[in-house]
């Protein structure tokens, strides 16, 4: 081809090319539900306040969970002593199954029209009862006694408050609610309170899980905790609501290696410190290779985020996948908060080595955590540190066995969703539901097996300074945040009914 003839097919192709992306942005409509029906706007029987008042007596009841002591036995029946006196109506007319480690974990059972038939949809909302402790070199950095319950004129201030107490309470709340309007499911409902979920659940959800399993009973999808509505984050959208459609996984891995020691003085080589530090240094320089495609949790969040953008050229990127996705992805890499729904992560976290300042160290170790995007596995990440050291003198292994693959990815487009898409919008309304990934982790590992899909919300309000309030400083949830927390498990109860009906 001459010059003019290689022009024209350039610029013809440029045509082409723009006619497409144009004609995508065109095309690509808001994936938001329209909702007709709305939350409503009071209590028959509390005010807000009274309602914070009943979820404050329960922050007052220490119920943490320990890695390293037994479970304090008294203070978990204190709280089901509490629950029990606070929703006389939930445990009157559910069954109430007490499981795990000294009953202490708490399943409710809520039988519906369509109770042990083939079109019984059965849901499970999940909560858990324990809390995280609070570290004794915090306690005077906090606004108010963490375990006081303590009630301004705005906020419900405490240890659980909004993890995952709250959770616990607006679920019984709306139940007990809507028991006194003499609602009666169509399909099962069940409440699942794990008491453990702060060290993974093991003596607690496994066994919630486990009573599932023995009664053959798949659950058509489960609502736990994750994340949140967002407010005021540097992203072109004010507000929304992000649904974890998984979790990631997690494995700690141990890097070491030995030598025979000796005395500092005689050293012409690298130490055990060398050594580790190196290989280290090359685990954080390689890293995991980026996990983006149409199947990945954030590249959904995209596609539903896209048509929400008011700025045309972001609209037109969003719509336009086929093009811009290696653009995208490269660029996901180089912000912290959305490198982590694409890649698996490696923080260095301990390392140890050597005893005196003048003997060369015989052993030298390295703690790495990772986090498992979907798309990698425990193998693959521990494959990946081996080869990326490449020294023979450097061990890799995982700690004490301890590996979770990443979860199942959960439908965005399930009738499941829709009803939870639906149940935001009434309680939020204009607030874009947003399918993602949750990055931490949460019990909802022991019900893999047992449900066809688990999302991971609560509609607790978040902007970029609370984050830090999640097992930290001056956890806390505003009043009316939490009655919108109770409207959204009204209405989420009551259009469950419609699953299964169209």
């Amino acid at each position: 081809l001459g010059r003019k003839e290689l022009f024209s097919v350039v610029l013809l192709t440029l045509m082409i090319v723009s006619g497409v992306v144009l004609y995508n942005t065109s095309i690509n409509h808001s994936k938001q539900l329209i909702v007709d029906k709305k939350a409503p706007q009071e209590h028959p029987a509390f005010t807000q306040r009274e309602l914070a008042e009943r979820l404050a007596g329960s922050l007052r009841i220490p119920t943490v969970s320990y890695e390293d002591r037994s479970t304090n036995i008294s203070v978990f029946l204190q709280l089901h002593e509490y629950m029990e006196s606070k929703f006389p109506r939930v445990y009157r007319e559910l069954f109430v199954h007490k499981l795990g480690e000294e009953n202490l974990s708490l399943l409710f059972e809520w039988p519906g029209v369509n109770h042990g038939t083939p079109n019984d949809k059965p849901a499970l909302f999940a909560s858990h009862l324990d809390v995280v402790g609070v570290p004794e070199d915090t306690l005077d950095k906090w606004t108010v006694d963490p375990f006081a319950g303590i009630i301004d004129e705005e906020f419900i201030w405490g240890r659980g408050s909004i993890d995952d107490k709250q959770g616990v309470f607006a679920i019984l709340e709306a139940t007990e609610w809507l028991l006194s309007l003499g609602h009666k499911p169509k399909n099962s409902i069940y409440l699942g309170f794990g008491h453990d979920e702060e060290i993974s659940g093991f003596k607690g959800a496994h066994f919630i899980a486990e009573w599932f399993k023995e009664r053959s009973i798949t659950i058509e999808y489960l609502v736990d905790e994750g994340m949140t509505l967002y407010r005021d984050f540097p992203i072109p959208i004010q507000e929304l609501a992000l649904i974890g459609l998984a979790e990631k996984g997690s494995v700690t891995v141990e890097i070491s290696a030995h030598s025979k020691g000796g005395h500092a003085s005689l050293s012409t080589k690298e130490t055990t410190v060398d050594i580790v530090s190196k290989a280290v240094a090359k685990i954080s320089d390689n890293p995991m290779p980026v996990q983006f495609s149409a199947a990945s949790p954030f590249h959904k969040a995209l596609e539903y985020m896209g048509p929400e953008f008011g700025n045309f050229a972001l609209k037109a990127i969003f719509s336009n996948f086929w093009l811009f996705d290696p653009i995208i992805a490269r660029l996901a890499t180089m912000d912290s908060l959305a490198s982590v729904n694409v890649r698996t992560t490696a923080a260095a976290t301990m390392i140890s080595g050597g005893i005196k300042s003048n003997v060369l160290p015989t052993k030298t170790t390295a703690i790495i955590n990772h986090r498992i995007v979907p798309g990698d596995t425990v193998a693959s990440v521990v494959q990946h540190d081996i080869d990326v050291i490449n020294d023979p003198r450097v061990n890799v292994t995982i700690v004490k066995n301890e590996g979770l693959e990443p979860s199942p990815i959960s439908s965005e487009v399930s009738p499941a969703f829709k009803l939870l898409s639906q149940s935001i919008r009434e309680v939020f309304p204009g607030t874009p539901v947003i399918p993602s990934l949750f990055v931490a982790n949460t019990d909802t590992r022991h019900y893999w097996d047992i449900a066809k899909d688990i999302y991971r919300f609560c509609p607790t309000k978040m902007t970029p300074s609370d984050l830090s309030r999640f097992h930290g400083i001056d956890e806390r949830i505003s009043i009316s945040n939490y009655f919108e927390f109770i409207l959204f498990y009204f209405q989420l109860i009551q259009n469950h009914s419609d699953l299964g009906t169209s």
